[in-house]
């Protein structure tokens, strides 16, 4: 037994012994993470064999790497490379758990366009076991540290280290060719995320994402004029007759375009603790002069917020990676609701209680067409004003009045709310509703901000009456996109 301790212990001082524990290492944490922290929709025992196997092709090439080097560099390039992808798994653990997606290079790229209130969002998605990611790192760095296993410098012979890399293409070859007799046109037609990571892995999906990028970026920069003839013959051909019965009934009229944060459609009627979580929403909702809809279906992309502003105002689709008002917002060119407005004698105004830069709105809103853009500094500031991502919306409403009330008639004025965004929280001066029992911290909070905006388009309403411009305005009110992720939705079965 002792003689097999021994044999076990030599092996893993060496090289070989020690790239073989990290990649079991790395390959059972990968796994596990698969399990536990994604929604992949693994089905059928094809499906499962894959899902274990395709994190050891891409391992195997990535930490292969440091087998062509000799020594110490060896080792610690093993350790660098680990802690790379480990923070890479790490990061996509965090951010599928609210957006059911993966992280993309356009979305990290525009990334500094929502950064602030950041960390507020990261500390509420976070779940101490995401951490155990790293244990395998730590683990391996102790086990060097304190010599349990010991560096083997002898060198490896090169033909070793390219027998690794050839074995990671081959297995990634087969974990391929399955992938598509299961799945077939994986990589060629536009399937979930979800379906790359299932089949090929998360490394996979990386190198996929970035020659996807790549290819965006070069059709973009190769893009003639003319290829918006067939877009224009497809639309003049398919172009839909305008309604008798409600076209040009609100011609003059002044607009309110009233943009409801993450509110989803089950929260109107919907009744907790006793009351009407959106009394004021109900009434409007249900009004004989409303036009509503419960049929709807979110079409956000990864631009969330963004992408339904780019849809409400230009009828265009969010991009697959990323928000098109980071990355098109300041160079292309937009026929917009408020340019359009303008050369019918409107005044355009956006309002929105945070930083001008969010979602690069100051250069977009210039592209659209826009008089004017209030944001942050244009609103009152002070102690408890702010909540998550800007003013708390009965502040921000309240302040908004003062410009609308000096904007030259007829108007399209759109105003964004934020109080009702992830992660839901807010102060208890502001509370009356308690929280549901779901048991889901993350979603826990809802009802009482979703409480909150209605309270506030109730106000909103009040002044409309008071100072008379309910007369002749229109309103539109819409959700953005959803509040509550998929990953979420189990635990409101019961309500």
């Amino acid at each position: 037994m002792k003689q097999f301790g021994a044999k076990i212990q030599s092996f893993f001082n060496s090289r070989l012994g020690f790239f073989v524990l990290a990649i079991a290492l790395f390959w059972g944490k990968t796994y596990w993470a698969y399990q536990t922290k994604f929604n992949l929709g693994v089905a059928g025992s094809m499906q499962d064999f894959l899902l274990a196997l395709n994190p050891i092709p891409t391992t195997l090439l990535l930490f292969g790497i440091a087998l062509y080097m000799n020594g110490r560099k060896s080792y610690i390039t093993m350790l660098i490379i680990d802690a790379i992808t480990t923070t890479w798994l790490f990061a996509n653990i965090l951010y599928y758990r609210e957006f059911s997606d993966f992280l993309t290079f356009t979305l990290i790229k525009g990334s500094g366009a929502v950064s602030n209130n950041l960390s507020k969002g990261i500390l509420g998605i976070l779940n101490p076991t995401d951490f155990l990611v790293f244990a395998d790192v730590i683990l391996l760095i102790l086990l060097l540290s304190f010599k349990v296993i010991r560096m083997d410098i002898r060198p490896i012979k090169k033909r070793f280290a390219i027998g690794v890399s050839l074995l990671a293409a081959l297995l990634f070859g087969a974990n391929l060719s399955m992938a598509y007799s299961d799945r077939s046109g994986l990589l060629t037609r536009t399937f979930d995320n979800n379906y790359i990571v299932k089949y090929l892995g998360l490394n996979a999906y990386t190198v996929v994402d970035g020659v996807k990028t790549a290819k965006n970026s070069a059709v973009k920069a190769n893009a003639k004029a003319s290829d918006i003839n067939s877009v224009l013959s497809y639309l003049n051909k398919n172009r839909t007759t305008p309604s008798v019965t409600y076209s040009g009934v609100a011609k003059g009229k002044n607009v309110f375009v009233i943009h409801l944060e993450s509110l989803q459609q089950f929260i109107i009627d919907f009744k907790w603790d006793g009351q009407e979580v959106t009394p004021n929403l109900n009434k409007l909702y249900h009004d004989q002069n409303t036009l509503s809809f419960d049929n709807f279906y979110n079409q956000v992309g990864q631009g969330k917020t963004a992408d339904a502003e780019m849809m409400l105002e230009n009828s265009l689709f969010g991009l697959p990676e990323g928000s098109a008002m980071v990355t098109d917002g300041t160079s292309n060119t937009f026929q917009a609701v408020p340019a359009i407005l303008d050369e019918q004698g409107y005044t355009t105004a956006a309002f929105h209680g945070d930083v001008p830069s969010f979602w690069n709105r100051d250069n977009t809103y210039k592209s659209w067409g826009y008089d004017y853009y209030f944001s942050k500094e244009y609103f009152s500031s002070g102690k408890n004003y702010d909540v998550g991502y800007g003013l708390k919306d009965k502040i921000f409403l309240k302040d908004s009045a003062k410009y609308i009330e000096q904007l030259p008639q007829p108007f399209y004025a759109k105003l964004i709310t934020v109080t009702n965004h992830y992660p839901y929280t807010l102060d208890k001066a502001n509370t009356s509703i308690k929280q549901t029992d779901t048991g889901d911290d993350t979603v826990d909070g809802y009802v009482q901000t979703a409480k909150y905006l209605d309270q506030a388009i109730g106000e909103l309403m009040t002044w409309l009456k008071t100072s008379g411009l309910d007369k002749n305005s229109m309103l539109v009110l819409y959700g953005d996109h959803y509040g509550i992720s998929g990953n979420h939705k189990r635990r409101w079965q019961s309500y």
